[in-house]
This record gives C-alpha cells, structure tokens and sequence, in this order.
C-alpha cells in the first residue's frame, strides 16, 4: 500500500466533512493566565472564559479561521448563529449528515510568565460524531515576548499538515 492509500484508508472519516461547527484556539494555564496571555499579545479583554483557566482566544482563532480557508479549500466555517442552529437541530439530524461536520480545536498550554515558558500545543480534527480523527501535537518554550509569533507559527504547521491529509483523503492532492 502506498503512503497515500495509507493516508486515505487512515483518515477516511474527514473526507465527508464539509461544514465546521466549531474552530477555535483555547488558551490553559495557572491561576494568572489571563493577565499573563493579555501580556504576551495571545488573549484580550474581550476573551471570554469557557470554564476555570481556559479560555478561547479570538485573536488566535480567528488566524485559525483564516488559515483554514487559505488551505482547506471548499470547508465551509459556520458562523456563530449558523452553529447555535446546528447544536439546537443537530438531535434531528441522520447519521450520515452528521458526518458532514466537523470541528477543528486547538489547545495551547501555558506553564510560567517570562522565561522560560512552555508550551504544550494540541490540535484535534473531526466530525460531530468522532471529533478526534486526526491530532497533532507540540512541545517547547520560549519567553513571553515571543509566544504570540510561536503560536502563529505552530498554527500554520498544523494547518499546513492537516489540509495535506485532507486534500488527500478528499482525492483533491
């Protein structure tokens, strides 16, 4: 079998996805990370806090969203009103339309505020009924004046790497 049969064998789940429902990028860390990410240019003001020390970067998601379309060509991202209508709608929906979106989430871990501060990057791709089809996953440090452009970079590689497999698992590449 060759690299690609693997590939499309492998990851064969995305190649229904059409629609993501959910693309953001979380922020974790201790008990400062908020005042520590609005330092280090990942967070603002306006972030909201999902549940104790995590919180969704719009910032970063938005690069997220932005990337996804420069790579992943015809995945469509709903907007915020069209997915609250998929989570009110989506008991109602067959299993085979399900299969048609998708979620992309990426999670950044920060331990410390200066130097050094480590970083544990996750990424999950998938549907609404297997949201863990394709991972990806790094590790590091750095200092704070520099996490932002971290960040952005290891975005892009997980980007780069996911829109790969799905552009191959779709028969487009």
């Amino acid at each position: 079998m060759t690299d690609d049969g693997f590939i499309r064998m492998m990851y064969s789940g995305l190649k229904d996805i059409e629609n993501l429902y959910s693309v953001s990028v979380n922020i974790y860390g201790n008990e400062d990370i908020f005042e520590n990410g609005k330092n280090m240019g990942i967070l603002s003001d306006d972030d909201e806090e999902i549940y104790n020390r995590k919180y969704r970067s719009d910032n970063l998601s938005d690069y997220l969203k932005l990337r996804i379309k420069n790579n992943m060509g015809d995945i469509n991202i709903l907007t915020d009103s069209e997915a609250n209508d998929f989570y009110s709608e989506f008991d109602g929906y067959s299993k085979e339309n399900l299969k048609k979106y998708g979620r992309f989430n990426i999670r950044i871990w920060l331990i410390g505020d200066n130097y050094p501060i480590a970083y544990h990057v996750k990424a999950n791709f998938g549907t609404f009924l297997n949201n863990n089809l394709w991972s990806d996953e790094y590790l590091g440090y750095s200092n704070s004046n520099n996490i932002k452009k971290v960040s952005k970079e290891i975005i892009n590689k997980i980007v780069e790497g996911v829109s790969i497999t799905y552009l191959k698992v779709k028969g487009e590449m």
